[in-house]
């Protein structure tokens, strides 16, 4: 009696080929204003860094743009230009 063949390698392999070949190019990022902006990290008290999520969200704002009108803030009482 004739052997079996196993097609679900090739199956596999076929159906492989075809989710790549419908797959979508990646959309190419233009600079824009976030290309302009440089990342800032420091560290900060749990319960201080909770009370500023939760003052962004009463404000409806997102924490960058609070942080940055905080900055212009610091900027303006050591009279400097607020340029956040």
């Amino acid at each position: 009696m004739a052997e079996q063949l196993d097609f679900s390698a090739l199956a596999k392999r076929k159906a492989k080929k075809e989710r790549q070949a419908v797959r979508p190019e990646p959309k190419k990022k233009e600079p824009g204003e976030g290309a302009k902006l440089k990342p800032v990290m420091f560290r900060i008290k749990p319960a201080a860094k909770k009370q500023f999520a939760i003052l962004a969200t009463e404000l409806d704002m997102k924490q960058q743009e609070l942080i940055a009108e905080a900055m212009n803030l610091v900027f303006e009482k050591y009279e400097k230009a607020p340029i956040a």
